[in-house]
């Protein structure tokens, strides 16, 4: 007997460490190539580097709608195959549009067919690349390359909505932002006109079209979010790079921007640019671009125009209070070959990681044979609770005052609304937020008008939301339900202010039990 179950633990060893070791080698199988080409490990920055790239929250301006000439011009651009935007985007594009007046920014929509006819009129010794593309995706990712490169402004997918205005955003010369579980993501992204770090990417991405063997790892590394981050590693190692981050480091100040270098490159692409879109909205990017192409000094743009600023993911997404925007359901391009890629890149990346799981997977194995030996206690024949344990009383729950991270937690928020708030939008808001509790972790949702007027400080209405424990209050923040009432509800009432506190409730009440 003892031999049979030396056996079965040695089976159930050897199957964990094959299947950890295939995880691996699929791993390598998808970054060798990229390693044969730019010595991937070299340049890849740590984890936490991007810390000292990230936009400093202390700089962001208050007044930023008065500056005339930002370092980035005020253009959205989006894309989609045709001009027919599906109605579940709707939503996200509408709250951008609305915290980005017409009258201030350009919104300029990019189709499958003036995609192709940009590339084709402004960089057509880059079509053949853009046309041998095995997957729409990898065009759709090259193309906001290029359009930032050429006319400056913002990206963004279509599946992202804003919480606030990006006005304060646009003094820095380039922004990425900083996602998980890799990096950067390609989904947002500013910058000024004709900024380095974009030449870089347009330059690299003819280096990078090749298979890696499936089509999430294909996509992944030549146009997608790994491109993007092996060629920020490679940018900020640069000798222009690694000038423009000393530049940041010792410099965080507001760009001017300056008229007399401006005019000449704008105006020559005038009429080429009114070849592939609209004249009023060509002429309305060109304008914009031109106004926020940077100051030259003898002939080169400062170190600080050429700096990549890092959006650091609690300013990015999913954080009313402080992120600028929110992510709606997305038209995903991953492939079922996903998940395995991603957790293996997870993996390889962190070898200590594939040890650890190893070492784990085995304890487990063993503890499993282990309780297999052991005779089960009978749950009938289970000893009582001794006199005055916490979990003796069936009717109530207790809770030690130390345990904090299974406390159910109250989520508060305050709002000041305005006084000529119309009542049918509060009660429409009300509605929406008391539908919160469908929310996996809400265990209950009260909003309501202040009475006590005088003790308040001016806030009107109070939002109160018990979750299960802390690890709710993320799902609860990035759920489609949640942001779809932010979106759809709080931002058009332009409330004068908001306050959110949460707290560990050690004395939950009864829609807690």
């Amino acid at each position: 007997m003892a031999q049979l179950r030396a056996g079965r633990r040695a089976v159930l060893v050897l199957a964990v460490a094959a299947v950890a070791l295939a995880l691996a080698l699929l791993a390598v199988a998808a970054v060798v190539p990229a390693v044969l080409l730019e010595a991937l490990p070299l340049f890849v920055p740590a984890d936490t580097a991007w810390r000292s790239y990230a936009v400093p929250p202390h700089e962001l301006c208050l007044d930023c709608f008065r500056e005339p000439h930002p370092a980035v011009p005020r253009i959205i651009h989006q894309t989609w195959k045709t001009d027919d935007i599906p109605a579940k985007w709707i939503k996200a594009r509408g709250s951008c549009r609305y915290w980005h007046n017409r009258a201030n920014w350009t919104h300029m929509h990019w189709t499958d067919a003036s995609a192709r006819a940009f590339i084709a009129h402004k960089f057509p010794e880059f079509l053949p690349t853009f046309d041998s593309y095995p997957y729409p995706i990898q065009r759709v990712d090259a193309v906001r390359y290029f359009i930032l490169y050429e006319y400056g402004g913002v990206y963004l997918d279509l599946d992202i909505g804003c919480f606030r205005s990006m006005e304060p955003l646009l003094k820095f010369s380039a922004v990425i932002p900083k996602t998980s579980p890799i990096g950067f993501s390609n989904d947002f992204m500013m910058a000024r006109p004709r900024h380095p770090f974009f030449k870089q990417l347009i330059l690299a991405l003819p280096k990078w079209n090749r298979s890696f063997l499936t089509p999430y790892a294909t996509i992944f590394f030549s146009t997608g979010p790994m491109f993007l981050n092996l060629q920020f590693g490679l940018y900020v190692n640069s000798a222009l790079g690694a000038e423009a981050a000393r530049t940041q480091a010792d410099n965080r100040t507001a760009m001017h921007n300056g008229d007399a270098a401006r005019s000449t490159a704008g105006a020559a692409r005038v009429k080429r640019d009114t070849q592939y879109t609209s004249k009023s909205l060509a002429s309305q990017m060109l304008a914009a671009s031109r106004a926020s192409e940077p100051m030259l000094l003898d002939g080169e743009p400062s170190p600080e125009h050429n700096a990549v600023w890092v959006l650091e993911p609690r300013m990015y997404s999913g954080n009313i209070n402080e992120s600028y925007f929110a992510h709606f359901e997305g038209n995903s391009w991953h492939t079922s070959d996903a998940v395995v890629i991603m957790a293996a890149w997870g993996v390889l990346s962190r070898p200590w990681l594939l040890l650890l799981l190893v070492f784990a997977a085995v304890l487990v194995v063993d503890a499993g044979l282990g309780r297999s030996r052991n005779t089960t206690v009978s749950a009938l024949h289970a000893p009582d609770p001794p006199a005055g344990a916490p979990w003796s009383d069936t009717h109530s729950l207790v809770l030690a005052p130390h345990v904090h991270a299974d406390m159910p937690v109250k989520h508060m928020v305050l709002f000041k609304f305005r006084a000529d708030t119309p009542a049918d939008q509060l009660k429409a808001l009300s509605d929406a937020f008391h539908g919160l509790v469908r929310v996996p972790g809400v265990l209950s949702v009260d909003f309501g008008e202040t009475f006590t007027t005088e003790r308040s400080q001016g806030f009107t209405h109070v939002l109160v939301v018990d979750l299960v424990d802390r690890a709710a209050l993320p799902v609860y923040a990035q759920h489609p339900l949640h942001v779809d009432a932010v979106v759809t509800h709080v931002q058009p009432l332009a409330p004068e202010s908001i306050l959110a506190v949460d707290i560990d409730d050690p004395a939950p009440t009864r829609a807690n039990l």
